[in-house]
């Protein structure tokens, strides 16, 4: 009996060794309301917290099921987080641009409104940086996914912001008059970010497994003769 108990633990255990495959999920702001407004949002095991309201301006102003996010002057957040029950791997979120408001004006009368790297995405691990992103959200009306690569694996917390312009740099490009003040100078909404739980060690079942060998045996040993 005690090696027929022995093997079906073994088999267990190496089957669920086996079938731990990472979990996961996505957040679609699928429920995200408008009133009352929330600066946290849980979907899908996955727990955003913002800086400032994650609901829509009102539902007529733009699609539903999405965050929008403004660098400063509104009560939109300019940065989220996002984290899980244990760590997880970040693999993309929708970006969707909404535009750029900075307008650079030059002395022969001119201006423009240029783009600049106003989207920034950072993976933590306990707390510490461990990845970076920085780049331009893009064209207005041209929605696209952003892919993270393997330096945002095994992540306790995975923040999205929005960056306001280095406007010392733009008064130091050649013939530029002033930069209007904005506020906000830029924004876009997030959708459909996707994450994956890190999978529990393969060995931890087997381990596990071998600690309920021992309890029984341990448990047989302290039973009296019959």
């Amino acid at each position: 009996m005690l090696d027929r108990f022995i093997r079906t633990v073994s088999f267990a255990a190496g089957f669920s060794a086996l079938a731990l495959p990472a979990w996961s999920a996505t957040m679609t702001f699928k429920d995200i309301t408008v009133d009352p407004v929330s600066e946290t949002y849980f979907e899908d095991g996955i727990l955003a917290e913002g800086n400032g309201m994650l609901g829509l301006y009102s539902s007529e102003d733009g699609p539903e099921g999405i965050v929008h996010m403004d660098d400063s002057g509104t009560g939109q957040p300019t940065e989220i987080s996002f984290s899980m029950a244990r760590n997880f791997n970040a693999i993309s979120f929708l970006m969707d641009p909404v535009g750029f408001l900075l307008k650079v004006n030059y002395y022969d009368g001119t201006y423009e409104e240029p783009t600049y790297q106003n989207a920034l995405v950072q993976g933590f691990r306990d707390g510490a940086l461990v990845a970076n992103l920085s780049f331009s959200s893009g064209s207005v009306n041209n929605p696209y996914v952003v892919k993270l690569d393997e330096s945002f694996q095994n992540l306790s917390s995975l923040l999205i912001g929005i960056e306001q312009p280095d406007l010392g740099y733009f008064l130091s490009l050649p013939n530029v008059d002033n930069v209007e003040e904005c506020s906000p100078c830029s924004h876009f909404n997030i959708d459909n970010v996707v994450l994956a739980e890190v999978p529990l060690p393969t060995g931890l079942p087997l381990a596990a497994s071998g600690l309920a060998v021992l309890a029984f045996l341990a448990r047989r040993r302290k039973r009296p003769d019959a």
